[in-house]
């Protein structure tokens, strides 16, 4: 049970309940739902958009700004360590260290990040600097001073926060940069400060805006009303969210103000510019009214409540709103319908997991699920999940829905999922002394149940799993039907040759439905058995390149080895009809079959060859009583 061991909650439900990035889709688990009920902060952590240093001069002004101001200082050269408010001296010789390690020009002109994490009002200090501590220990310097960095704890604000500045180019040669699909990425980050922040007692959540409730994730800079601004149009249309490199299509209307140039953004202010039918070089007044209620379609006859922006605008005496007309949804353009379309569909995910971890708690659980179905319910009105207490069920009222009441479930519910996760890897561990043949069925069942505790975790429903396989080994679906009806000679020789055990691998192809991770469990196990019979040491790096490199090789030529053996069939089972037709018969693709894998036992690739030229001595040749003509005979008979 070493994986249960010695980890705090979080990391549990990090590691095992799916908290992790794979394919860009960050999947969030019970932890993260309870934590969204429960009302748990949520962690912060941003770049600064021009924290970002080219030389000596702006380095040397990061530094003093980042290190002047310190109330507790992290080095991991130890220079500064532990020291706070350095003097403008002390910041520049940092500096000049660090710029004369920068290249002449860095990969886009900027040669370090700074990183911002801010913490909850009243957090301690000292414990918002272990936790910054960590967390760049963990991913920055991995134990090996991988990116050079230097962070400080500052408390001028009623929020604790940590600046880290990272120098991006190291050593070997590597940029350290932040992307969704990258090694460092937002969510690594802030799962990271999460996962430190149990160890010293700060209690955070790394949530969806939109797992929080539909007009969290709409909430922007335009969340009041603005009084109006008054312009001629210079130009309008789509572009890219504030010109950003890779923002998303917006609507954008660009005025000349008494003010100077002024441009708006907005979803659903191209429908109200086309109803006032206001051209460029028309003075127009934009004004936004907050945002309404919007209901949207949804699965069963029900809707969904959503917000839109009410955006309005005056021309010729008149104002002109989407919402004036008689269709609540009125106005909106294929864009925005798009748009929103996307926002429905991932809201109906989110109230689904709620629902099925309501499933899953259970009566066992009671304060725990009704707080999430409530939090379903809420989403479903268009609330945010704070106010689940509005939508609790009629007979749950009575239950106790605090935070607290609700933090006692959900320990008591991991206590449940631990015990069931360190039973199943004590089965696990025991299956490497079952028998060989009877292996393939125990690990069925096993990761079967293991299917039902990611369920159990990640809100999911069971059976979702299956279709997340690794594709392209031998124990994919499109191989293993066919090889639990017939194995190749070839195969099993290709099954010798690395010592796997083949009567373990003949049971794993008679499977019918794989269970998620099981496939994987078993390219493991194959790796292992590689590893063993070859020698190899997997605690040495070598070693362990050698036997991944191996067990590659070793899928491919199984792969390759049934591709083989299925086109020899085939195109010995075409030779045999079409020499059948000669007689005047066409034999059976049975029977075909049937007679080709005997003379692939009997004859090489060359004689093969022979035989689809039709050169009857090749049956002579290896002893046959008959030539090719006889054989035919034969067939027909």
């Amino acid at each position: 049970m070493s994986a249960i061991q010695g980890i705090n909650r979080y990391e549990y439900f990090k590691t095992i309940g799916g908290g992790t990035q794979s394919g860009g889709h960050y999947r969030r688990n019970v932890f993260h739902y309870t934590a969204n009920v429960r009302s748990t902060p949520q962690v912060m952590f941003k770049t600064v958009k021009s924290g970002f240093a080219s030389g000596f001069i702006g380095l040397s002004a990061q530094m003093n700004y980042v290190l002047g101001k310190a109330a507790r200082i992290i080095d991991p050269s130890g220079e500064v360590d532990g020291q706070h408010e350095l003097d403008s001296t002390s910041t520049k010789n940092i500096a000049s260290r660090w710029a004369d390690s920068f290249e002449k020009t860095a990969k886009d002109g900027k040669h370090t990040m700074h990183l911002v994490a801010s913490f909850p009002a009243g957090t301690n200090i000292g414990a918002v600097e272990y936790i910054i501590r960590d967390t760049c220990e963990e991913l920055i310097s991995q134990g090996r001073a991988r990116f050079e960095y230097i962070a400080a704890v500052h408390n001028d604000t009623k929020n604790p926060h940590g600046h880290i500045i990272v120098n991006r180019r190291n050593a070997e040669g590597e940029w350290f940069y932040l992307a969704r699909d990258h090694e460092f990425n937002y969510d690594r980050f802030k799962d990271s400060l999460v996962h430190h922040g149990a160890k010293y007692g700060v209690e955070l959540n790394n949530s969806s805006r939109l797992s929080r409730g539909f007009s969290a994730y709409a909430k922007d800079s335009r969340n009041t009303a603005m009084r109006g601004i008054e312009g001629r149009i210079l130009d309008c249309g789509e572009a890219p969210f504030k010109g950003r490199e890779k923002g998303s299509l917006s609507f954008f209307i660009t005025l000349d103000t008494k003010f100077g140039e002024r441009t708006v953004w907005g979803v659903g202010l191209e429908p109200v510019l086309a109803a006032s039918r206001a051209l460029p070089g028309d003075t127009i007044l934009i004004k936004h009214d907050g945002k309404r209620s919007v209901q949207i379609p949804a699965e069963n006859g029900q809707t969904i409540t959503v917000h839109r922006n009410d955006w309005r605008i005056g021309f010729n005496g008149k104002e002109y709103s989407a919402f004036d007309q008689n269709s609540e949804t009125a106005g909106f353009s294929s864009e925005d319908s798009a748009k929103v379309g996307r926002r429905v569909s991932l809201l109906r995910e989110e109230i689904s997991k709620y629902e099925i971890l309501a499933d899953s708690t259970g009566d066992e659980f009671s304060s725990m699920e009704a707080a999430l179905r409530g939090a379903a319910r809420a989403l479903r009105h268009g609330k945010d999940v704070s106010s689940f207490r509005d939508y609790v069920e009629h007979g749950h009222v009575s239950l106790p829905v605090t935070p607290e009441a609700i933090r006692s479930d959900f320990d008591s519910y991991s206590d449940t999922v631990f015990s069931i996760a360190a039973m199943l890897e004590d089965k696990i561990e025991q299956l490497a002394n079952e028998k060989a043949s009877e292996r393939p069925s125990l690990e069925e069942r096993l990761f079967e149940d293991l299917d039902e505790l990611h369920s159990m975790v990640q809100g999911l429903d069971n059976g979702t799993l299956k279709g997340h396989r690794f594709n392209g080994s031998i124990y994919s679906d499109a191989y293993r039907y066919k090889l639990a009806i017939k194995m190749p000679g070839n195969i099993l020789s290709t099954l010798e040759a690395n010592g796997i055990d083949q009567d373990e691998f003949n049971s794993r192809m008679k499977i019918e439905t794989l269970p998620f991770g099981l496939e994987q469990h078993w390219i493991s196990r194959d790796r292992l058995a590689i590893a063993s019979h070859h020698g190899l040491d997997l605690e040495t790096a070598s070693g362990s390149e050698e036997a991944n490199t191996r067990a590659s090789e070793f899928q491919a030529r199984l792969i390759d080895a049934y591709t083989s053996h299925e086109n020899y069939i085939a195109e010995g089972t075409r030779f045999l009809e079409t020499i059948a037709t000669f007689s005047g018969d066409r034999l059976s693709s049975e029977v075909s079959i049937e007679i080709i894998e005997t003379m692939n036992a009997m004859l090489d690739d060359t004689e093969m060859d022979k035989l689809h030229r039709a050169e009857g001595s090749v049956f002579l040749d290896k002893g046959f009583d008959i030539d090719i003509w006889q054989a035919l005979d034969v067939l027909k008979t």
